[in-house]
């Protein structure tokens, strides 16, 4: 969806929680880092992304889909020093780019709750490897605390990470271009149509949106 604006004009964040496919490439792309054995090095994994995307026709000249990888809460791809090697191993290809969820983050051991672990994280992922790979944020509070290793979503503001992330986040200017996608928990039973609103699923954006300007 075109991002709202706010009322001088400037745009928004724009949220979303259904999948695009630039999302599934992404979660194709974490499986295989979850898949890669620990034992293996990052060239070896930047070799099997690569090959992978090159069969699946996802790197050509005239593909529209660029490729993020995600960030992962254990296993290869779980910290910036690895993706940045991973990224460097496929030769710095211009069509890999970076999704953070922020679940992930906080259980890799990233401290974006506090004013000084959220400037310290992102200083750190511009150097490592940088913002322009940056292509899309999972949105998802997490069940779990810091440095649990551990991939438990939660409702937002109703986990570890609680609202001030998020309200950083949405008012960073660095990432208000940037897609914003709910992986939060989803209500129970089956949607009554091929297109309905998940009331949880509203419950969050209304969240995410409220924090804005805030």
């Amino acid at each position: 969806p075109a991002p709202a604006t706010h009322a001088g004009g400037e745009a928004q964040p724009s949220f979303d929680s259904t999948m695009t496919r630039k999302t599934n490439l992404a979660d194709h792309l974490e499986w295989q880092l979850r898949m890669s054995d620990l034992s293996h090095d990052d060239q070896e994994v930047g070799a099997v992304i690569i090959h992978n995307l090159q069969e699946d026709g996802l790197l050509r000249a005239d593909s529209p889909d660029e490729d993020p990888l995600e960030t992962v809460r254990q296993d290869t791809g779980a910290t910036f020093e690895q993706l940045a090697s991973i990224i460097a191993k496929t030769g710095d290809h211009r069509r890999i780019g970076v999704c953070l969820d922020t679940c992930h983050l906080i259980a890799s051991g990233y401290d974006i709750v506090s004013p000084d672990g959220y400037a310290a994280t992102f200083k750190q992922f511009g150097r490592l490897v940088g913002f322009e790979r940056l292509r899309v944020f999972h949105m998802n509070d997490s069940k779990k605390p810091l440095g649990s290793r551990v991939d438990r979503h939660e409702h937002i503001g109703q986990g570890c990470l609680g609202l001030e992330p998020f309200r950083r986040i949405v008012n960073d200017r660095r990432f208000r271009d940037l897609p914003m996608l709910l992986e939060t928990p989803k209500a129970e039973g089956k949607p009554a149509g091929p297109i309905a609103i998940d009331p949880l699923d509203k419950q969050n954006l209304d969240t995410l949106r409220g924090l804005i300007g805030g």
